[in-house]
């Protein structure tokens, strides 16, 4: 009995294998989602054959290399790995009448293959399809964006090859008040026709404004994906340099396997190249430095590409002109009341005049509102009265213990473990000085956080800190401040909220 799964596991291994063939493989997946796919088909394949053979006696052996030898010149044909392969993705049972068909089509019966390879087949879909759902519902799970992209263009009448490479956020659950944004950046990304296209938008804003959230909604946009037929390549930066690991992934993409010596400018450089022919749309998200954009601006004339950040040095510096920049502005008052009656449907229609001060409170950032909705509705759910916690949300005091939703997990501004964790990314960054000229600021704030240069620079003096213009242009480049009009800048409450948090746990005894 043992030596007879070892016998089955080797041959589901290697028809896994021909499942997955290079052109296959190339055509469709990167090599992550190939290494995950190849185990969840040599599984499946296992616990089908297992099936199958069941009862057989002494001759399961035999059988086993027969159906090796006979499903191995099947599987090598790419028409009908894919169809198997597409069909289990899209979780519906594969196209048996012109599968068999195929099989027969090289000199083989069917009906003479001694087991039942109708039900072989489709068993075999249905143990990979659900594989793959259990795969995909793993952290960092390589499978998760194939699944989801697969599932939105069977709903678009699209094929179901994937068409997104890299760790692109699925399309956000909530997305209100974004339409103008949308039809906006769509029109800069296409221009109506290719002579008017805009080659790079940088998009920049408040922290948990939601850059990487529309940015994410735009790839998954089913008029930029007939806009940009070659599809979308992903890359997400952060903090940490990793410039040469994304550009490694796009080239894997496109067919190509570097040479593991050529540093980063060879790499663009043959970046370049593929796309020279190529109408595919480049995200380069959460950039905090320029030179980590510039290797990704390789595109063709028939690409675009969309850059994230909140620094205005980098959103500067990608762009060609200022045309180049779009700011991504906080929801309106409408909008964010809409979005908390979205997730907090039964507190809505009882607490109106809450809901609103909770909006204005926020002062709009998606962020924000995606949390707070997300506790008010669990206390709700819970049956508990949310007028105590409408007041603490709305005077900011649980916005910086709670977890971040979960279906936010993964974006690049979104994926830490609280709002202020959020916040801190930006503030982190600072050196000393700087985030104290931040602290102060926001511990002597107005409402609305409003101050005139002359207020800034006072402040600072009257803290003994350098009261000079460079730490004022740092604080605005990080997006911890913002240009209002007249000369006067503004901050969000948020960030005077968390910057006078600091303030006092500075003032703790340690």
């Amino acid at each position: 009995m043992a030596e007879l799964v070892v016998t089955i596991a080797g041959a589901a291994g290697r028809l896994a294998g021909q499942l997955l063939g290079p052109r296959l493989a190339a055509a469709a997946f990167g090599p992550a989602e190939e290494r995950v796919l190849r185990k969840v088909l040599e599984e499946a394949l296992k616990a089908s054959l297992a099936a199958q053979l069941r009862g057989a006696g002494e001759q399961a052996a035999i059988m086993v290399m027969h159906l090796e030898t006979l499903l191995g010149r099947f599987f090598a044909d790419p028409a009908v790995a894919k169809a198997l392969v597409d069909s289990a993705l899209a979780r519906t049972e594969p196209p048996l009448p012109e599968l068999l068909a195929s099989f027969d089509a090289q000199g083989m019966d069917s009906a003479t293959v001694g087991i039942d390879l109708p039900a072989l087949l489709s068993a075999m879909s249905a143990a990979v399809a659900e594989q793959i759902r259990v795969e995909a519902g793993k952290a960092g799970s390589p499978l998760f964006n194939l699944l989801v992209v697969n599932h939105l263009e069977r709903q678009d009448g699209r094929a179901s090859t994937p068409r997104i490479v890299g760790m692109a956020p699925p399309p956000p659950q909530s997305f209100v008040g974004r339409g103008g944004d949308l039809e906006q950046l769509r029109e800069r990304l296409t221009g109506g026709d290719r002579q008017r296209l805009q080659v790079v938008t940088a998009v920049r804003g408040w922290p948990g404004v939601g850059k990487t959230t529309t940015a994410a909604a735009l790839v998954h946009d089913a008029a930029l994906a007939s806009a940009f037929p070659g599809g979308v390549l992903w890359a997400r930066i952060g903090q940490t340099d990793r410039v040469r690991t994304e550009l490694i992934a796009w080239l894997r993409s496109l067919d190509e396997e570097p040479d593991p010596d050529l540093d980063v400018p060879h790499l663009s450089s043959r970046l370049s190249a593929l796309l020279r022919d190529r109408a595919m749309l480049l995200v380069v998200d959460d950039v905090w430095d320029p030179a980590h954009a510039a290797p990704f601006l390789v595109g063709g004339a028939d690409c675009a590409t969309i850059i994230t950040t909140r620094a205005k040095s980098v959103a500067e510096a990608v762009a060609s002109s200022h045309d180049q920049v779009y700011r991504l502005e906080v929801l309106d008052e409408e909008s964010s009341i809409r979005l908390l009656a979205q997730l907090a449907p039964q507190v809505a229609s009882a607490h109106e005049q809450g809901l609103r001060d909770l909006a204005r409170a926020v002062e709009g950032l998606p962020l924000a509102l995606q949390v707070a909705g997300r506790m008010l509705a669990a206390e709700a759910g819970r049956g508990l009265p949310v007028d105590e916690l409408l007041a603490e949300v709305t005077q900011g005091f649980r916005l910086f213990s709670a977890s971040v939703p979960a279906h936010l997990a993964g974006l690049a501004e979104e994926s830490s473990a609280t709002v202020a964790a959020v916040l801190d990314r930006s503030v982190s960054s600072l050196d000393p000085a700087d985030r104290l000229r931040f602290i102060c600021l926001g511990a002597f704030a107005p409402k609305p956080a409003t101050f005139s240069i002359a207020e800034i620079l006072g402040v600072w003096g009257a803290m003994s800190l350098t009261a000079d213009l460079d730490g004022l242009r740092v604080l605005v480049d990080r997006g911890l401040l913002e240009p209002a009009g007249n000369g006067d800048y503004q901050m969000h409450a948020l960030m005077a909220l968390f910057a006078d948090s600091l303030s006092q746990a500075l003032d703790e005894p340690s």
